[in-house]
């Protein structure tokens, strides 16, 4: 499970109906305590065109998702690597690995750079982590 899903899924039960929560007290409690982390990491993100930092609570359910789906896809890459592709090599004409350039790549779509207009809309109409718009 991530994020994505149990954020609001954790209030419905497998027909749909919305419930309190089916999870047990102590995984509700480790849920918290880790969103927390988030929200506090990504409020150190700093905006200096804008002159603010990103509100970690705001964007909290975004940014969780985006790194499940970075652990997922890494995950899934080391799986396919242990199946198909041996030993990680270099990629021809560059001098980076796969994994370096697996995460160059992410970085590059996460952020690159947002005209203030865009990082303010993104902030504060839409409550996602600023990228791409």
């Amino acid at each position: 499970m991530d994020f994505c899903t149990t954020m609001a899924g954790r209030h419905y039960d497998k027909d749909g109906n919305f419930t309190t929560t089916w999870w047990p007290d102590e995984v509700v409690s480790a849920f918290k305590t880790q969103a927390i982390c988030f929200a506090d990491q990504y409020g150190k993100f700093e905006m200096p065109m804008v002159n603010t930092n990103v509100d970690g609570n705001e964007t909290l359910a975004d940014n969780v998702c985006d790194n499940a789906a970075l652990r997922i896809s890494w995950l899934g890459y080391q799986l396919w690597m242990e199946d198909f592709g041996g030993a990680e090599q270099k990629l021809p004409g560059v001098n980076y690995s796969i994994s370096q350039v697996f995460y160059t790549l992410y970085a590059q779509v996460q952020y690159n750079m947002i005209y203030e207009l865009n990082i303010m809309k993104c902030m504060h109409v839409h409550i996602y982590f600023p990228r791409i718009v």
